[in-house]
């Protein structure tokens, strides 16, 4: 089994294969897991004439967040989770407190995918849901009741205009 380091601190990361993102349990530090191909230099006393080999390999980046809001994120029909919502230049992310990280694949999507968002409200609270072009959807909540900061119209701006520069 291939060990990899948090990009920011060079602690140990504990991740599930498939995993988008991970957590660095000494920092914190939000660690995007990207698949990236090595090239493999043959030997000079090769005959091989061909193209140079490649491998693939896992490699952690640091998401780096412009934003960063309090926010609820929606799993089930009636469970919250409170933790942050980052959004980078190329990425969002919901950051689960500390205690709730979970499963979280649901809870990163890159913003060049992002196909739909809508808000809605939910009794006191109001729901923006983020979709994606495979159809995942995140879900992130603002509720007074939750102490959370996040303002859904000023996301989905700022969501929109970098979805706007990738282009």
């Amino acid at each position: 089994m291939k060990v990899l380091n948090c990009a920011n601190c060079g602690a140990n990361l504990k991740f599930n294969s498939g995993d988008p993102v991970t957590i660095c349990g000494f920092c914190d530090s939000v660690n995007i897991l990207e698949n990236i191909k090595l090239k493999i230099e043959q030997p000079l006393s090769s005959s091989n004439d061909g193209p140079p080999n490649f491998i693939e390999d896992l490699k952690p980046r640091i998401l780096l967040p412009q934003l960063s809001y309090r926010a609820k994120f929606r799993q089930g029909e009636y469970i919250g989770i409170l933790g942050k919502f980052l959004i980078s230049n190329t990425e969002i992310f919901f950051k689960p407190g500390k205690f709730n990280w979970g499963d979280l694949s649901d809870k990163y999507m890159k913003i060049v995918n992002i196909n739909n968002m809508s808000i809605k409200k939910l009794g006191l609270a109001t729901q923006l849901t983020i979709t994606d072009i495979n159809g995942k959807e995140m879900r992130i909540v603002h509720s007074f009741l939750d102490f959370t900061n996040i303002k859904l119209n000023e996301v989905v701006s700022e969501i929109n205009i970098r979805k706007n520069n990738l282009v």
